[in-house]
């Protein structure tokens, strides 16, 4: 986490916060809490007056656009894990989206949030993830 300047990681997701046995893998892997969506905004809006520096991960945009509606609102958005499946559109190496998911990254990117797309986050020249996005017209109609 060093390279992120981070002091704690969190872990957005309702899905996984409700696995206790998941929850329990992730707070053990880094000094991490998970959080549902509504749990995260609650725990932001207590420690507003926080010094901490926190790394937040999200399973996808919709949980990404829920937080940043609600006053988290980073200066930028890395993207990335997104694999291909059936429905998915592949957009780079690493990353596929449904129609969407590219709707909501619009969003987030018309909200002045800088959206990056990058392999590894210390080696890899970040690449402007809505560029990315744009190359492929069809996510958009």
């Amino acid at each position: 986490m060093s390279w992120s300047g981070a002091e704690i990681i969190w872990v957005v997701n309702d899905k996984i916060a409700a696995n206790l046995f998941v929850k329990k893998m992730q707070e053990g892997l880094a000094p991490a809490k998970v959080y549902g969506v509504e749990e995260a905004i609650k725990q932001w809006d207590e420690d507003k007056d926080r010094n901490t520096k926190i790394f937040i991960i999200t399973a996808g945009p919709k949980d990404s656009l829920a937080l940043i509606k609600n006053g988290i609102k980073p200066d930028w958005l890395s993207v990335g894990g997104m694999g291909y499946r059936d429905g998915r559109v592949q957009v780079s190496q690493q990353t596929s989206v449904t129609k969407e998911e590219a709707k909501l990254f619009k969003e987030i990117y018309d909200m002045g949030i800088k959206l990056i797309e990058r392999i590894t986050p210390v080696s890899d020249r970040p690449e402007d993830f809505m560029e990315v996005l744009n190359k492929h017209p069809e996510l958009f109609k």
